[in-house]
């Protein structure tokens, strides 16, 4: 019976382990927000299609105050906004915007990029409306293939 009982931590341990080998390094996310951050709107806008197109999604850019793009795979759509992604603080403000732009277009998520410090409100409402905020490490695993 132990040794079952011990199987599920072993499975959860390997696949932690996992998760640490495909995370980038801290030099990577580094560079990788060092380059976004010196990127133009257009440019970085172009960076972040390219990648979620190669994670096998379709893209739609919006004009909406708070959302940037549209996102669908397998029936599923979520909003991005990431035009204010070099902003050197997020306050709520934003996200509130994005949550305004997901219920007005129906979708299931919202993400929001951002390279600067998020405040604890943020963290705090993000939380509450189910917002995903993509900080520079998630951001480098999305543009694992920026030249740095």
């Amino acid at each position: 019976m132990g040794v079952f009982a011990a199987v599920p931590f072993a499975v959860i341990s390997i696949m932690a382990a996992y998760k640490q080998l495909r995370a980038p390094s801290g030099t990577r996310v580094q560079a990788v927000a060092e380059t976004a951050a010196a990127m133009s709107w257009a440019d970085f806008a172009d960076t972040v299609e390219a990648g979620v197109k190669r994670d096998g999604c379709e893209v739609q850019r919006l004009q909406t105050p708070g959302a940037d793009f549209a996102l669908s795979k397998d029936g599923h759509v979520a909003i991005v906004s990431a035009k204010r992604w070099k902003a050197a603080r997020v306050g709520v403000e934003p996200l509130r915007e994005l949550q305004a732009a997901r219920e007005k277009r129906g979708a299931r998520e919202a993400i929001y990029i951002a390279l600067g410090d998020v405040s604890d409100n943020a963290w705090a409402y993000a939380k509450a409306q189910g917002v995903s905020l993509m900080t520079a490490p998630e951001l480098a695993k999305l543009l694992r293939d920026l030249k740095v």
